[in-house]
């Protein structure tokens, strides 16, 4: 009987450690479906983690003033797919859960008080495209703003040329 109980608990340790593990992955093993399910961190194809309990911010709008990869939650879970308005931006969220799902990555956010619940179809291309950015990480447009005010100081001759293009290689990899 003593040997039946350590068997047991055996068995209910090796369950919890594979239910309760947390997996990762990379934006390659996403596309290539080589991890599946429910994962706690992402690591995108430029490098950046994402883990559960990161805060996001909504970004602008990819298309047309309407969103392509943000959808309200509290709509969505009512059967409605209802994507942000460009009153969203600005707005805050938190991570919830992430999933991989066709390729992609799925990922919903929570949020209290002014912040915002979102649904996210495509969470790659949601942040290449600037729709969510992450508070104080280099994008897109913060790194043309950074190369515009860098061209500024180049003309008015505070930076040098080779400053000036030392720092634009380093900004184009975020730009491209």
């Amino acid at each position: 009987m003593k040997n039946l109980n350590v068997i047991f608990t055996v068995i209910f340790i090796a369950l919890s450690l594979s239910v309760f593990s947390q997996k990762k992955a990379t934006y390659k093993q996403v596309g290539s479906k080589e991890v599946k399910g429910k994962i706690s961190e992402y690591i995108s194809q430029n490098g950046t983690v994402f883990e559960i309990g990161d805060t996001l911010e909504v970004g602008l709008p990819f298309r047309n003033k309407q969103f392509s990869y943000l959808l309200d939650k509290t709509l969505a879970y009512m059967g409605e797919t209802v994507y942000l308005t460009p009153a969203s931006v600005g707005e805050m969220c938190v991570i919830k859960s992430m999933k991989t799902n066709a390729r992609n990555l799925y990922v919903v956010t929570y949020g209290d008080g002014e912040s915002k619940a979102l649904i996210i179809s495509n969470f790659e291309e949601a942040f290449t495209s600037g729709e969510i950015i992450v508070p104080g990480l280099m994008n897109a447009e913060v790194a043309i703003e950074e190369l515009k005010k860098a061209k500024e100081k180049l003309d008015l001759e505070i930076i040098t040329q080779e400053e000036y293009n030392a720092l634009k290689v380093e900004l184009m990899k975020y730009i491209n």
